[in-house]
């Protein structure tokens, strides 16, 4: 039968590398799968673009129905597929950046795990606490110009004009707004889940935790990690 397992994480968290793991672990035990990583062309749509899309509840209805069809279909294929940060960390970044509230995010979002339901959804979050440490590490790690684009995306953001929040302060506030809104959901989500604390960068052990999670879910024998 189709799964769908969701990694979920802020920025620096591990979310793309884990996701893409353990879309390896599964190819070896025969099961097909399929991993879309959160910057893929993703069969459930584009981020909310004012541009593209100005009226919100417009984006939230087509976004909901597009993911329908995609479990309708993917409810055909005897496959998993591992979405990096789509249901979560895209969806709420993206439109909390054009000023979109709390009170319209978790109910949309709250739809799109509606919609995907019968795929026997899993998620795992990676998180860390103390958030802020963890995106100065990210932005050291990716260099001095990753920041730049960061900083300079989100200064031109509606959420920056609107709390007078800008450069770097103020783009933490927007990620530490995002966390509350991404835990909040969390807490809400009616499916198996994971939360892994990866503040102390254990990552043999967190692996060891998702696929002991993971497993009973699955329709094959567990190997030894990869």
């Amino acid at each position: 039968m189709a799964r769908i397992i969701f990694i979920e994480g802020l920025q620096g968290c591990g979310k793309t590398t884990i996701s893409e793991w353990l879309s390896n672990q599964m190819r070896p035990w025969g099961r097909e799968c399929a991993w879309y990583n959160e910057d893929a062309e993703h069969p459930i749509g584009r981020l909310y673009d004012p541009e593209k899309c100005p009226d919100v509840a417009d984006y939230i209805e087509t976004s909901t129905e597009r993911w329908s069809d995609f479990a309708s279909r993917e409810q055909q294929e005897a496959r998993t597929t591992v979405f990096d940060g789509r249901l979560l960390m895209c969806p709420v970044c993206g439109l909390l950046r054009f000023a979109v509230g709390a009170d319209r995010i978790v109910p949309f979002i709250k739809g799109l795990a509606e919609a995907v339901s019968g795929m026997s959804p899993l998620l795992v979050y990676l998180h860390a606490p103390d958030y802020p440490p963890v995106f100065a590490a990210m932005c050291r790690r990716r260099g001095e110009k990753t920041e730049e684009i960061y900083v300079d995306r989100h200064n031109k953001s509606q959420f920056a004009k609107n709390r007078e929040a800008y450069g770097y302060d103020g783009l933490v506030q927007f990620e530490l707004e995002v966390k509350a809104i991404v835990e909040q959901l969390v807490d809400l989500l009616n499916m198996p889940k994971l939360a892994v604390d990866i503040t102390g960068q254990e990552w043999d052990v967190y692996k060891r935790r998702i696929m002991q999670f993971v497993e009973p879910f699955l329709e094959n024998n567990v190997p030894d990690l990869v």
